[in-house]
């Protein structure tokens, strides 16, 4: 825009009204912005200015003009709740360049504000988290496990033998008589005989039954 406006001034002849044009719209673009997330506060008076971003909001930049000055910018990381601006931009008495307060004229001052811009962001503090239902998972439903059953073998008991126990044999005893006979031994042998006979016979008959 600045060489546009030296252009059209070099050549007044062949361009005699557009000189103004270019003027307006060069100092319209020296200005700080007004627009998008920029708020711009004018007019202003004095050496500095504050602002406080709104809840919820944080300065991420800020502009200020002074007199027929460029804007001047600043930006802020991390972003600020509050900014104070403060001119730093001197004044020129005569043309001279001031360095300070007062050097090397004693004219030399800092100009007041004019106006002041401030972009916002949001304050990622304050975002709301967004909920998210809880997803159900269906339950997984488990098929019964079937155990067979297990057979047990049959166990063989042994019968047990029974052994016959033979009958205890009996011995009779032999009964000794004495018999007086008066001196005779035929009767004496013949009762011992007749004991002997029968003793034998009943020994048979129990080894018969």
């Amino acid at each position: 825009m600045v060489f546009v406006g030296v252009l059209f001034a070099s050549f007044p002849a062949l361009f005699p009204e557009t000189k103004a044009v270019v003027i307006e719209v060069q100092a319209l673009a020296e200005t700080c912005p007004a627009t998008g997330d920029w708020v711009k506060i004018e007019p202003l008076s004095g050496l500095s200015y504050t602002y406080t971003a709104p809840e919820g909001q944080l300065i991420a930049e800020s502009c200020y003009k002074v007199g027929s000055h460029s804007p001047v910018f600043q930006t802020y990381d991390p972003a600020l709740g509050s900014v104070t601006v403060v001119s730093t931009v001197f004044n020129s008495p005569g043309g001279a360049i001031c360095t300070a307060p007062g050097v090397p004229e004693a004219g030399c001052a800092y100009q007041a504000l004019s106006h002041a811009s401030f972009r916002l962001i949001d304050d990622p503090g304050t975002e709301t988290p967004t909920e998210t239902p809880p997803t159900e998972t269906p339950p997984t439903e488990t098929p019964p496990t079937e155990t067979p059953p297990t057979e047990t073998p049959p166990t063989d008991t042994p019968t047990p033998t029974v052994t016959p126990t033979p009958p205890e044999e009996t011995e009779t005893p032999v009964v000794e008589v004495e018999v007086n006979t008066g001196g005779s031994l035929l009767p004496a042998a013949l009762i011992l005989i007749g004991l002997t006979g029968v003793a034998g016979f009943k020994l048979i008959g129990r080894r018969k039954k």
